[in-house]
């Protein structure tokens, strides 16, 4: 495993020295500085070519007139950096040679060693050679006050150290569900000790406070519950659905969308991804009123992804049907184009609540946690093949809807502070002590 992640990093070397010689940085400015990976970079609900996370906060700051820089992450096999449409500044331009050299002393210190020990999927002269970017970053920019990201594990974890050794806030935003078995955020208790957690981390509700203020690690950081700025637009998003449906010839028939999760290997290596498709597809050949739009999460590998549900719809000579890339469509498209959601404990599942869309989780077989949808009193989680026959079934019923309305606003109450207006909440919150003086 250390050979093999050893050897990894040696093209990972060669990209970032192709990008410090082909993508000079340019001058930050402002005292915030939003930190994320290129390739998160997407089309999004309105238009707009941006990170979802922080969009909105973005434009609230930009309302306000306050600076603020942008740092993008290139790590990944592709070369995303050459296609680079909005020339944002890349951490990897930073680098410096010498960096070669100190990395083999700074991988050795404790909170480096912890981590790598922790996460053995990342290198522990890659997290320290980032480590010394990250600082550099901030000597050449002593005005940054504060670096505002999702998910501090992997790579983003050296952005996390070099800031609190140059006395700068690192504020982490919850980027989605979290349960008492999430691995982003429970760090055991034999690698808690020596984990450096952000400064402050934004939480959605109370909800996740009561999970994380009693966490090791996490309970060391500033929780600050601000909501999810991410979801504000909800309250008023619309699209044409008789559109969408015609694209793709299934304006005739009711809707299935499957926001499909074939790259996690918890769900692969149990045999659940087969047993939940097995469910479906042989469903679905007993109910061909039913269209199933399948959208693969941006971590599936197309062709592999592809291959494994081709495998089910052969199997059943499965017609109505559309296998749609991550990038293909809009997530909430999708969702609002649909008459139901099915996943297993899915931010997406969150989202379609929340968008007035009734949620079928599978609960067949003992993975993930279903606690948050579980929570939700009109929750349908399919703990045989025949509940989802059921379910569907089910939603076709006046009375079922009713008792869904109910619950989504219960549900919106408890889980969803601020919901329409967590931009505004954390624009505030990333402003008030970066302008004091």
């Amino acid at each position: 495993m250390i050979i093999t992640n050893n050897l990894r990093f040696i093209p990972k070397v060669v990209r970032i020295i192709l990008i410090k010689l082909l993508l000079p940085k340019k001058k930050l400015q402002g005292k915030i500085l939003f930190f994320g990976e290129i390739s998160e970079i997407r089309k999004l609900h309105d238009g707009s070519i941006d990170d979802e996370y922080f969009h909105s906060v973005k434009h609230e700051l930009n309302t306000k007139k306050i600076k603020y820089s942008e740092i993008k992450l290139s790590n990944s096999n592709k070369f995303y950096f050459l296609n680079n449409k909005k020339k944002y500044n890349l951490i990897e331009s930073f680098f410096s040679l010498f960096d070669l050299i100190r990395m083999f002393s700074v991988s050795n210190t404790k909170e480096i060693l912890n981590y790598n020990r922790y996460d053995k999927a990342i290198n522990k002269y890659e997290l320290a050679l980032y480590y010394l970017m990250f600082k550099r970053l901030f000597k050449k920019n002593p005005q940054i006050q504060k670096i505002a990201f999702v998910q501090s594990y992997g790579i983003r974890y050296a952005a996390v150290l070099a800031a609190k050794n140059c006395n700068v806030k690192s504020i982490e935003l919850q980027h989605g569900t979290i349960t008492k078995d999430h691995p982003g955020y429970f760090v055991p208790k034999k690698f808690a000790i020596n984990y450096v957690p952000p400064t402050d981390t934004i939480l959605y509700s109370e909800y996740e406070y009561s999970i994380m203020k009693n966490d090791i690690a996490f309970g060391k950081s500033n929780l600050k519950i601000l909501g999810c700025p991410r979801y504000d637009f909800l309250k008023h998003y619309d699209f044409d659905k008789n559109k969408f449906l015609r694209k793709y010839h299934a304006d005739k028939y009711k809707i299935i969308f499957w926001a499909t999760q074939t790259h996690d290997p918890v769900m692969m290596n149990s045999g659940e991804s087969d047993y939940n498709a097995e469910c479906v597809f042989s469903t679905l050949k007993k109910m061909p009123e039913w269209f199933l739009i399948i959208k693969f999460h941006p971590g599936e590998d197309y062709n592999s992804s592809k291959e494994f549900y081709m495998k089910y719809i052969n199997k059943y000579n499965i017609t109505n049907y559309v296998i749609l890339k991550f990038n293909d469509e809009l997530t909430y498209d999708c969702v609002l184009a649909s008459d139901a959601v099915l996943m297993k404990t899915s931010t997406v599942g969150i989202e379609s609540l929340l968008m007035g869309i009734p949620v079928i989780n599978f609960g067949m077989k003992k993975s993930w946690s279903l606690e948050l949808f579980e929570d939700f009193s009109a929750n349908l989680i399919v703990r045989k093949p025949s509940d989802l026959i059921k379910y569907l079934d089910c939603l076709k019923s006046s009375e079922y809807h009713a008792k869904f309305k109910k619950a989504q606003k219960e549900y919106e109450k408890k889980h969803y502070a601020y919901c329409g207006n967590s931009s505004i909440k954390i624009a505030n919150f990333l402003i008030s002590e970066t302008f004091k003086n």
